[in-house]
């Protein structure tokens, strides 16, 4: 895309629709903020055997950008509009419709990332940067942005077609998710010892406030320190130091300072999956394999609080399958624990690990 011949079209439910070239906006007032963007498939599957295979799929950058918001004041919003959609210059566009309150909030239409020029993987010359939602509604190669007065359907939007416009946008948002990058997930410590346990605590609501880690299977718990101070909308680094066993499972449990309430969630021991699932949203009572995408899980029960919690290395073993086996009410999965118990008794642990 040439950058000279390329603009930027806002247009629909407003006063006087504008076209605005790169040197227009670059004449506005600009602001850069730090913010993650994370697709929404970033998360573990049952095959996930790396910290990469499992949340490769997050970044945190400092952008440079005008405030959508400004755009829209330049226009003149008119009372009817409650909507916006997005689209870019590539084949398949990227439309995505929005709540005009996010517009109007902190989304950015960015040129500029960690001090340069938009690289073109990652939408050079404009980029619609919406903090906090899914990595899908930061739209590559903005050329239009249009205001409209009901909920706009497209491509993007086929997962919530049966389902009401503002139910559909509570799913929009990055719930509260963290991850143990070291040790790695399959990593077993040499021996006893003291290890430093660090990772990444991330939300798509507000800044981390609290980090927890747990290294004997949920019985004790310790605070992690948050490195520097946490920013709204972007990775957090948070360690601790804690005694090792030589093997084992740890956890990882984070929460937003947005949320008044702080409580662990019950969480069920997942034996298949080595980094184990986790959302913001949901805590699952049954295996991550049951699971569709972290805000439209079919079997499993909302929690009291937002919260994540990560477990490193989960390793295979009778006595995970035995606990799952023994937990009441959850047929389903209790039945599928029994069937891998009984495979493992005839041929050992790794007959029963999905291949």
């Amino acid at each position: 895309i040439d950058p000279r011949q390329h603009t930027l079209t806002v247009h629909g439910v407003m006063d006087r629709p504008l076209t605005f070239t790169m040197e227009d906006l670059k004449r506005l007032p600009s602001v850069t903020r730090l913010h993650f963007i994370e697709c929404a498939g970033n998360r573990s599957t049952p095959r996930a055997k790396t910290v990469q295979e499992s949340h490769g799929m997050t970044s945190c950058a400092e952008w440079t950008g005008v405030l959508l918001s400004t755009l829209l004041k330049e226009c003149g919003v008119k009372s009817g509009a409650s909507w916006f959609v997005a689209e870019g210059a590539e084949e398949v566009k990227g439309a995505s419709s929005m709540p005009l309150a996010k517009a109007m909030d902190d989304v950015l239409v960015a040129y500029g990332m960690n001090g340069e020029p938009l690289r073109p993987q990652q939408g050079f010359p404009l980029r619609l940067l919406v903090p906090g939602f899914e990595g899908i509604f930061s739209t590559k190669y903005l050329r239009r942005v249009k205001l409209v007065d009901r909920y706009y359907m497209n491509y993007n939007d086929y997962g919530h077609l049966q389902k009401d416009a503002k139910e559909a946008a509570l799913g929009y948002q990055v719930g509260p998710k963290s991850v143990i990058t070291r040790p790695s997930a399959g990593q077993q410590l040499s021996g006893k010892g003291f290890y430093e346990i660090s990772g990444l605590a991330w939300s798509g609501g507000g800044a981390i406030r609290r980090v927890e880690v747990s290294t004997d299977d949920g019985k004790h718990w310790m605070d992690a320190e948050i490195k520097a101070i946490p920013q709204r909308m972007a990775h957090s680094q948070v360690f601790q130091r804690a005694p090792g066993r030589g093997s084992g499972a740890g956890q990882h449990h984070s929460a937003v300072a947005d949320r008044q309430r702080w409580e662990r969630a019950e969480w069920a021991r997942i034996g298949f999956s080595r980094v184990c699932c986790s959302s913001g949203e949901c805590s699952w009572e049954r295996p991550c394999w049951r699971s569709r995408r972290p805000h439209m899980v079919s079997d499993a029960r909302r929690p009291q609080r937002n919260s994540a919690r990560w477990i490193f290395p989960s390793v295979l073993t009778e006595r995970n399958f035995r606990r799952a086996a023994a937990r009441p009410r959850k047929a389903r999965s209790s039945l599928r624990a029994r069937g891998a118990l009984a495979a493992m008794a005839r041929t050992g642990p790794e007959a029963a690990r999905p291949s």
